[in-house]
């Protein structure tokens, strides 16, 4: 069973290494595909961290916004 997976796994390197020999736009898309994924990867860290503090300050400026308009007797987006 683990010489089939390891069997396996150096099969796929190896057929990536060839290509990467072999074809240079198999290169760059694989360059490219690299850092796609670096960035989802920092994407979905930032909105697991920071996401919870985005809705608070939404929420907050979002009453500030209704309390100003309050005070100075404007319509709301609503009415507009």
């Amino acid at each position: 069973m683990v010489s089939a997976y390891y069997t396996t796994l150096i099969s796929i390197f190896a057929i990536i290494g060839c290509l990467l020999i072999i074809d240079p736009n198999f290169g760059v898309y694989f360059d490219l595909q690299v850092r796609n994924l670096w960035v989802q990867m920092r994407r979905r860290w930032f909105i697991m961290t920071m996401y919870p503090r985005i809705k608070y300050d939404t929420w907050q400026m979002k009453r500030n916004l209704r309390r100003i308009r309050i005070e100075l007797d404007l319509p709301d987006d609503e009415e507009s």
